[in-house]
C-alpha cells in the first residue's frame, strides 16, 4: 500500500511499476499515476500563457493526487476517469 500511495507522488510513479512488476495492485497504480503525471505534464504549457488555467490544472492535480493517494492506502483502486483507461492499454 505504501509503494502504491508514494507512486503518485510526481516521478516516483515508475517505483511501484519497477519494484512490484507481479503485483496487480502496484500495477494498477503505477500505471495510473504515469497517465496523470504525462497528462499534467503535457497541460502545463498552457500555464505559460494563461496563469488561471496554469493554476487550475495545477489545483487539479493536487486534488487528484490526494485523492489518489488516500484509496491507495486503504487498498482501495479508485480508477480515475480517463487516466484509468489509458492505463488499462499500456503494458509494462
Amino acid at each position: 500500500k505504501v509503494l502504491a500511495s508514494l507512486g503518485y507522488i510526481s516521478f516516483l510513479c515508475v517505483l511501484p511499476l519497477a519494484i512490484k512488476p507481479k503485483s496487480d495492485y502496484c500495477q494498477f497504480h503505477g500505471k495510473q499515476s504515469l497517465v496523470i503525471l504525462i497528462f499534467f505534464l503535457l497541460l502545463s504549457w498552457m500555464g505559460l500563457f494563461f496563469a488561471i488555467i496554469g493554476l487550475l490544472l495545477t489545483f487539479a492535480h493536487i486534488i487528484i493526487v490526494i485523492f489518489a493517494i488516500l484509496n491507495a492506502s486503504k487498498g482501495r483502486k479508485w480508477r480515475i476517469p480517463f487516466a484509468s483507461q489509458v492505463a488499462d492499454k499500456l503494458e509494462w
